[in-house]
């Protein structure tokens, strides 16, 4: 785990805070990362004893149902980046990427295949069989060829009549399916929730437990070692059924979906994260038990490296299951390097199965903690929030019930050893983790002192000098000698220091703060301003250190008007079975609205359409007009995120014309020429499963079809266009708004309302 000199019986205490993002990290002694080492677990039933000298949760203490997945699997699922378009050759070339790479050394071993392999019927026997145009030589074949490789074999099934596709579920074949599975040599069965019928006289929950039952006991009745993994509660999640779905989900199953599909977007990411820690799903996690809060999108370009890094982060903090869905023929250097940190790996496999939970939230940062086999709290330090932040925790906080002579830190990312007398602490930056391994020091040591460096500033105004401070503290045993702190601003900016900036001794415990006045340009709409500083120091018994801090911050420059915010994709050509769909599309699955079904929609609610909703078409309501965004299909032609948008003008209301892929509200800043700002909440019903007047909306354009990944599809539902508004402050005049920070609401149009 990246420690050098461990004597042997001294316990290792781990804390986590992952700092992701190009950072050279706290001051410290580099060290090597050492091999992963996970204890073999295989038809070992229950869990290793609990670790010493903690006080966090344990992992849930019932044993593994069928003795398998006693550490959260790993491996490749091909939905969250492909969807409906595979083949035989993207999992034979899958495969053999996760060989070459050295991925599968690393742990990554199932190949998953999800929705759309079957054929469109089953055979005169009732048996599945794979689509013969996409897997020409049968899912035997192919899990032999993996097998060959030695990785395991994982398929996907529906609960229902049929699948989320439409093709033939396992509903009245659980018994016969599970046997299919068996005999093609499948090692993994992952069991979707849709199109679960209705059964008179039982609730829905207790439908669905009957169906996961029985394929529960039908897998273990073929006597080959099939993990399942069960979708059962993502389709109870937020309502009263979920708690006595989660009461039984672990006694049928290994892992299980309880939330959202995942997108590749960091509010997606972001959403998932926040739903695993919801409902206290921790107490539910250990070996055999796993909450699966979806596929890692490392690789995919949604996520910036920063997010890519925090995402594996948390996954393994949080014990999920580490699934890769991306194109593994073109993985880059930086996203091998993110998958393939064994020190990270390592806290998610680790034996003792708990899973992190938040014992501390600072602000927008939230810090979790991990009880390990070996003695060592894996605690994670995570920056929601788009801008840098300072957060810090006591040893005995993350989960420490000693209090020795100190603790060493071992950050997994940077393998840097550092110590510090009780307080960890960093500067972390916007989406960002930093993540320590943390040992009590029982005996000798000779690691530098662990330090935190950080930039505080008021909003900066360009052209007008603000005063900017950096800070240093050690928060080590020993003390810092000959510290000098400097700091870097952006191209074209100044930096004037206006106290000094060398010390001659920062004492334990203590920190030295460096003035400067910065002067500034005005940043680009949409980019992120970054100002470095670095500190270098001496410790006692140690050469040179130094450690560097980065306030990272979104523009506060609005875009001109809301087209040059555009940033996702939510109408396709429906000529185009297999649309490149950029983050996923409008509903972060692939599927959009179509085109071709906009071009003949029809008004609603009184409203009129010069054009239905052609590009460049106009929709008239309550006094509105809005312009329909006049650009092509497949082209970047709506907005879902907190981006600035110039607005001009005054009135009772600002306007918009939108709809979700969600079911949630967002918060609208108003932004006046006066300086002052309001808020107010937004919401739009779901486009197509949702009450047409949800969050005060009002449906204004109804179209009859979407298109998918696979093509359009029809399922006699409409896809609607809805209006609705937030209130403007009586006697003000608007300059801009932002718009509200979720991937699931989409803006088409924006106008101030008389």
């Amino acid at each position: 785990m990246g420690r050098s000199g461990r004597r042997a019986g001294r316990m290792l205490a781990t804390l986590v805070i992952a700092v992701t993002g190009s950072w050279a990290g706290m001051a410290a002694t580099t060290v090597a990362a050492a091999p992963l080492a996970v204890a073999a677990q295989a038809g070992r039933p229950g869990s290793p004893p609990p670790p010493a000298d903690t006080w966090l949760p344990k992992p849930a203490s019932y044993p593994s149902e069928n003795g398998l997945a006693l550490t959260p699997p790993m491996g490749f699922n091909d939905w969250a980046y492909y969807g409906c378009d595979i083949s035989q050759k993207l999992f034979v070339d899958t495969a053999d990427e996760l060989v070459k790479t050295g991925l599968a050394g690393d742990g990554y071993r199932y190949v998953n295949i999800d929705d759309c392999w079957p054929a469109k019927s089953r055979n005169a026997q009732g048996q599945l069989v794979a689509n013969p145009t996409l897997f020409p030589k049968g899912m035997k074949w192919l899990g032999d060829y993996l097998h060959s490789k030695g990785l395991k074999f994982g398929i996907y099934e529906d609960a229902g009549t049929t699948t989320c596709q439409g093709l033939p579920g396992s509903w009245g074949h659980f018994a016969q399916d599970a046997r299919t599975f068996a005999s093609w040599g499948v090692d993994y069965v992952k069991l979707d929730g849709c199109n679960v019928p209705s059964v008179s006289g039982q609730t829905a929950e207790q439908t669905y437990r009957s169906a996961y039952t029985k394929m529960s006991r039908a897998l273990k009745g073929t006597g080959r070692p099939i993990v399942f993994s069960e979708s059962a509660p993502a389709y109870f999640y937020g309502t009263p059924g979920f708690t006595k779905i989660m009461s039984w989900v672990g006694h049928e199953g290994d892992l299980w979906r309880f939330g959202s599909d995942i997108a590749d977007n960091w509010a997606s990411v972001l959403t998932n994260y926040s739903q695993d820690n919801s409902y206290h799903l921790a107490r539910y996690a250990g070996p055999g038990h796993w909450n699966d809060p979806d596929m890692l999108q490392v690789n995919n370009p949604g996520l910036n490296y920063t997010e890519q890094r925090s995402q594996l982060s948390l996954w393994a903090e949080m014990a999920a299951p580490l699934l890769i869905s991306t194109d593994m023929s073109h993985l880059s250097k930086q996203a091998l390097s993110i998958l393939s940190n064994k020190a990270v790996i390592a806290v998610d496999q680790d034996p003792y199965g708990a899973q992190g939970t938040i014992v501390k939230t600072v602000g927008k940062v939230d810090i979790l903690a991990k009880p390990l086999a070996d003695g060592d709290i894996s605690v994670a330090l995570f920056n929601r929030g788009g801008t840098s932040a300072n957060a810090a925790i006591s040893a005995h906080d993350a989960g420490f019930s000693i209090s020795p002579r100190g603790y060493l830190q071992d950050n997994l990312w940077t393998h840097q050893v550092t110590e510090t007398a009780s307080v960890i602490a960093a500067n972390i930056p916007p989406h960002g983790v930093v993540m320590y391994r943390v040992t009590p020091v029982r005996g000798t040591h000779c690691a530098a002192p662990a330090t935190v460096l950080s930039i505080t500033n008021p909003p900066l105004v360009a052209g007008k000098p603000t005063p900017v401070k950096v800070t240093l503290t050690d928060n080590g045993l020993l003390p810092l000698r000959h510290a000098g702190v400097s700091l870097t601003p952006p191209a074209g900016w100044t930096a004037t220091a206006s106290s000094p900036t060398r010390f001659p001794i920062v004492w334990p415990g203590r920190s030295v703060t460096a003035s400067y006045s910065v002067t500034s340009t005005t940043p680009a709409p949409g980019s992120t301003v970054r100002i470095g500083a670095a500190a270098r120091y001496r410790s006692p018994g140690s050469g040179p250190e130094s450690v560097t801090a980065v306030e990272s911050y979104p523009s506060a420059t609005p875009y001109p008007d809301l087209a040059a915010a555009f940033n996702n994709i939510a109408i396709t050509k429906q000529s185009d079975t297999n649309p490149a769909n950029l983050n996923g599309g409008f509903d972060g699955g692939g599927d959009t609205y179509s085109q071709h079904a906009l071009d003949a929609a029809t008004p609603l609610s009184g409203a009129t359409l010069s054009d239905h909703a052609a590009p460049g078409s106009t929709v008239s309501y309550d006094g509105v007009t809005f312009s329909i965004p006049n650009v092509p299909a497949d082209s970047l032609d709506n907005v879902a995120g907190a981006r600035k948008i110039a607005l001009s003008g005054s009135g009772s209301a600002i306007a918009f014309l939108g709809a979700e892929a969600g079911f949630t509200q967002g918060t609208v800043k108003v932004t006046y020429t006066d300086g002052s700002a309001s808020t107010a909440k937004l919401g739009f019903p779901n486009w197509c499963c949702d009450v047409t007047t949800a969050y005060g909306s009002v449906p204004v354009i109804q179209s009859t079809n979407r298109d998918t990944p696979s093509g359009p599809a029809d399922y006699g539902t409409d896809y609607d266009l809805f209006y609705n508004t937030i209130p403007i402050m009586a006697g003000k005049t608007v300059a801009a708004i932002t718009l509200p920070a979720s991937s699931v609401i989409h803006i088409f149009a924006v106008a101030i309302h008389p």
